[in-house]
C-alpha cells in the first residue's frame, strides 16, 4: 500500500508531527489503467496530450510549484507511477 504523508515541523522544538496520511494505491491503479487504455495520451485532434495525474496534496508535500511546468515534468520523470500516457515528456 503506497501512502502519501504530510508532516509538520516545529522549528522551535524540532519535533515532527504527522498531519495527514492518504492511501494512494487506488489513485495510482487508475493512472495505470488509463495509461494502458490511451497509449500516448493524445486527443483525437492531437491538440492536447494528458501525460499525468498528480493529486495536489502530493505536489505540495514534495514542495513542487504547481505553476512551474518544468518542476512538474521533473517530478513525473522521478515518479512515473503518476504518468497516464506512454512516450517521452
Amino acid at each position: 500500500m503506497l501512502k502519501g504523508f504530510e508532516l509538520e515541523v516545529d522549528n522551535k522544538t524540532g519535533k515532527v508531527r504527522l498531519t495527514r496520511a492518504v492511501d494512494l494505491s487506488s489513485f495510482l491503479k487508475a493512472n495505470s489503467e488509463e495509461k494502458k487504455a490511451v497509449g500516448k495520451g493524445f486527443s483525437k485532434g492531437r491538440t492536447f496530450r494528458k501525460i499525468g495525474s498528480i493529486p495536489i496534496d502530493v505536489l505540495i508535500a514534495h514542495s513542487i510549484d504547481i505553476n512551474d511546468p518544468e518542476a512538474i515534468r521533473d517530478f513525473l520523470k522521478k515518479h512515473p507511477e503518476y504518468r497516464t500516457s506512454e512516450g517521452s515528456l
